[in-house]
């Protein structure tokens, strides 16, 4: 039997009208313990206004916390956005098709039943040949891999569909549904991966509009591994984070720490920020 999503949206234009909404989008199947890995991209924008944020760091916090049957088709970020607030997004791969009626889950903006949809998730159960493991996967930051095709479970196309909540992960802050997303299977040659972007419109009461510096209140970051309950006494956070920024001018430290960390997508000025920062809120 189909499972609804936790989240219910705002009905998308593409589904009401097809031919006149969103673009579909292409991603691919690969197979064979291969995936195709897809960007989505985040903007947090301010409803009615013109504030707007972006991601500048995603963490996956993984989905042990969410009911076993979601867990396959489901991915769990902390977010860090460019303004340094955090929040929590939940997304899951969905069927483009559901049914309208009540939000299970929705922003705090008054809006009638009939404006709501409910979406039903891609589950292995429904694949016709074997596949098996995540139906969406995720290598780090904001790169998903949507591990099953279309054809596989009777589908022409899919939908991202993804809830912002605050850094608690308890008050529900907006919600969206990407555009349609046509997954082909690794018969098909690919021709490159998916863009995916989400913007999710945030009431402009929400706290974490407000800058770091100008008096909010930012919740702590979590403390550095290692770093015993007793010892902050022992660090000024001030002080050390300026120590850190001035290893940031050293001669050659780009290509040492390209040589440690071929992988990072960070710069060594970058790295060193991402490992000061957490000493600001101690």
């Amino acid at each position: 039997m189909p499972l609804l999503c936790p989240i219910s949206t705002m009905i998308p234009p593409s589904y009401l009208d097809s031919g006149t909404g969103e673009a579909e989008v292409r991603a691919y199947k690969l197979g064979k313990r291969r995936w195709s890995y897809n960007q989505v991209e985040v903007i947090v924008r301010e409803a009615g206004g013109s504030r707007v944020l972006t991601v500048t760091n995603a963490t996956n916090q993984g989905t042990d916390n969410f009911n076993e049957e979601y867990r396959e088709s489901a991915v769990n970020y902390l977010l860090e956005l460019s303004n340094q607030s955090r929040v929590v997004l939940h997304g899951f791969l969905c069927y483009d098709a559901g049914e309208g009626g009540t939000p299970l889950l929705g922003p705090p903006h008054t809006l009638s039943p009939d404006q709501w949809h409910q979406w039903y998730l891609v589950q292995r159960s429904a694949c016709c040949k074997g596949c098996t493991g995540p139906v969406i996967r995720d290598p780090r930051f904001l790169y998903l891999s949507f591990d099953e095709a279309g054809t596989h479970v009777g589908a022409k196309t899919f939908r991202l569909v993804c809830a912002l909540y605050d850094s608690d992960g308890c008050q529900v802050l907006a919600n969206a549904a990407s555009p349609p997303i046509r997954v082909l299977a690794n018969n098909d040659v690919p021709t490159g991966a998916a863009h995916l972007r989400l913007e999710l419109e945030v009431d402009g009461s929400w706290e974490g509009w407000s800058p770091a510096g100008t008096g909010e209140i930012l919740r702590p970051a979590p403390r550095p591994l290692g770093l015993a309950a007793g010892l902050d006494d022992l660090f000024e956070p001030m002080h050390i984070h300026s120590h850190v920024a001035d290893l940031a001018g050293v001669p050659g430290l780009d290509r040492l720490m390209e040589s440690i960390m071929p992988d990072s997508p960070y710069s060594a000025a970058g790295m060193l920020d991402l490992v000061g920062r957490p000493f600001q809120y101690l």
